[in-house]
């Protein structure tokens, strides 16, 4: 094919082209996949935070029935149950408890507390401007309780609620819903939030048209979320309530041309308030998305670089074929006549060869037979200097003898091999009806003499019946059997199946095992003359065997093939061609 020169700039436009668009394409995913890793850390933090709300209602309710269930709850109680629910759920800080007291009453509650060891004990208000209460001016809430009582809390204790903003605010909202926590920000503390349950006494609860003056306490719960919610460093978290930011973390965003901004905002189901979490998170556009678009973007340069060199490297090629072409039409009509001249000499050639082939086949089955007396002579030889003198050799000396014995045998077996593909190539088949289940019974007789001990299962299918040589067919069984039966035999419970099915409607033989199996990367190999899938350290063999086979079968017009799984087994399928004429009887 032809390449025209103005080619390598269309190459070029399209390289570029496509680099672009896999640019865009993996920048796309990036960003997806960045998108998607923040919906579900987003969900699962809005997760951790509904489920603070839901510890607390039940707490709450806990807690609340205590004061429902006695006349007055003693400090200890109270301690020792705030305690443990503090304990047990690290986003609750404190828990406070103030009572309502008459305003005339003040005084003779003051001298109460004094009594009990607190010297010096007042009510007053917050230390922000005093609020009048539009809920009832002659009712004060002291804190009576605080748990953990400490230094930094202890200036709660005694305070009027009513007198703090926030919480005089949620106490109103209370009395529209029963049971109900109603949650105000500390606008003194960054980041906490109170949560403020009113008790109500009588069967006010459980009224619509609740007033001030049915309250006889007040639980305030203070909770911190920073312990909940893992932050990312490109993260703001905020939780509202009633339009108010009670818990904020990480800085506002900004987003700048080259960022990226992920928004999602979860509604909270509390009563009687709107409450819901926000999540943003920025990405730099320069971050990690523009990694791996990067890659590709570069690669796909590269990749329009190399096939352009290719492109160009052809156009310079195809000039000087072009020069070429035109001496060698010249050239052509002077070769034809030589060239039809060596086309009679080469078919001479081929004739001659064919001779050869057939005298190499003579002289290597020749070898094979003269190479017989050396080695029975060196295996001899070697027997009897290690039984006359064994004794006083040294090891080493034991051992190089017993590496020449075993030396002289693997050549006798390989010569063995080599005699029987020559033989083959070298042999007229004579072709005969013959039953295929009786030549594996024999091969399995003559396994089972050789190795009585093993115990292997082997399922062998009735009257298969074809045409074909009895004797060749009886080796390519013999190796077949004998493949199976060794590499099986690493197999806790080896089993040999052979049988007949069909396939496109033909019959195929097969030879099924559970042994040690093959790479099928390697199947090129598996009929190749001492080609070795496995070590000989492994399973013993010089490799011939398989192609012994293969040589049978293509003898029989057929052809063999095999699958397997490493440390499955295989499986070896045959068909005989023309001549084979499967029945099942």
């Amino acid at each position: 094919m032809i390449i025209k020169p103005h080619t390598e700039k269309i190459v070029i436009f399209i390289g570029a082209a496509i680099s672009t668009f896999l640019f865009f394409v993996t920048l796309s995913y990036e960003i997806e996949k960045e998108k998607s890793t923040f919906l579900s850390e987003a969900n699962s933090a809005f997760n951790k935070v509904e489920a603070v709300f839901e510890s607390l209602k039940r707490i709450n309710t806990e807690f609340a029935s205590r004061f429902y269930l006695v006349d007055e709850l003693s400090k200890d109680e109270f301690t020792f149950f705030a305690k443990s629910r503090i304990n047990q759920n690290n986003f609750i800080e404190e828990i406070v408890f103030a009572e309502k007291v008459a305003l005339k009453n003040k005084l003779l509650y003051e001298l109460s507390i004094r009594n009990e060891g607190y010297a010096g004990f007042k009510v007053k208000p917050f230390s922000e401007p005093v609020l009048i209460s539009s809920l009832s001016p002659d009712i004060l809430f002291p804190v009576k309780f605080i748990e953990p009582f400490n230094v930094k809390n202890s200036r709660w204790f005694g305070r009027d609620i009513l007198t703090y903003s926030d919480v005089k605010n949620a106490l109103e909202l209370t009395k529209y819903y029963s049971n109900a926590l109603a949650y105000a920000p500390i606008s003194d503390d960054h980041n906490k939030v109170y949560a403020v349950r009113a008790l109500y006494g009588g069967h006010s609860d459980r009224s619509n048209n609740k007033k001030l003056r049915d309250v006889f306490g007040v639980i305030l719960y203070k909770i911190n979320f920073d312990h909940l919610i893992p932050m990312d460093k490109n993260d703001y978290i905020s939780i509202v309530i009633n339009e108010n930011i009670v818990w904020q973390e990480g800085a506002v965003v900004f987003t700048g041309l080259f960022e990226n901004t992920y928004t999602l905002v979860l509604n909270l189901g509390l009563l009687g308030h709107v409450a819901s979490v926000k999540f943003e998170r920025t990405k730099g556009f320069l971050s990690s998305s523009i990694i791996y678009p990067m890659f590709a973007f570069c690669l796909g340069l590269l990749l329009t670089g190399a096939v352009w060199f290719i492109i160009r490297s052809h156009v310079k090629i195809n000039i000087l074929l072009f020069q070429q072409n035109k001496i060698i039409e010249n050239e052509v009509r002077d070769k034809t006549s030589k060239l039809n001249t060596k086309a009679e000499e080469l078919t001479a050639a081929y004739h001659r060869q064919l001779m050869l082939t057939g005298e190499l086949e003579s002289f290597c089955h020749s070898v094979s037979h003269d190479l017989r007396a050396p080695l029975r002579s060196i295996n001899g030889f070697s027997q009897i200097l290690n039984e006359d003198y064994g004794e006083k050799l040294d090891e080493e000396a034991t051992t190089c003898l017993t590496r020449i014995c075993a030396a002289a045998e693997k050549m006798g077996s390989i010569i063995d091999d080599l005699l029987n593909l020559s033989r083959i190539a070298r042999t007229k088949f004579t072709t005969q009806y013959i039953n295929l289940s009786e030549i594996v019974d024999k091969s399995l007789l003559t396994l089972r003499g050789y190795d009585s001990a093993r115990k292997v299962s082997v399922t062998i299918q009735k009257d298969m019946f074809c045409h074909g040589d009895a004797k060749f067919l009886q080796i390519g069984i013999d190796n077949l059997m004998s493949n199976a039966w060794k590499y099986s035999s690493t197999t806790p419970k080896p089993e040999i199946e052979f049988g007949v099915e069909q396939q496109e409607g033909e019959n195929v033989f097969f030879i099924r095992d559970n042994g040690a199996g093959f790479d099928m990367r390697y199947k090129n190999k598996l009929f190749v003359a001492f080609q070795r899938l496995h070590k000989t350290s492994e399973f013993e063999g010089v490799g011939v065997g398989l192609a012994t086979v293969q040589r049978i079968i293509h003898k029989h017009n057929g052809k063999i093939w095999a699958n397997s799984t490493v440390g499955e087994g295989s499986v070896f399928y045959f068909t005989l061609g023309d001549v084979a004429e499967s029945l099942n009887r």
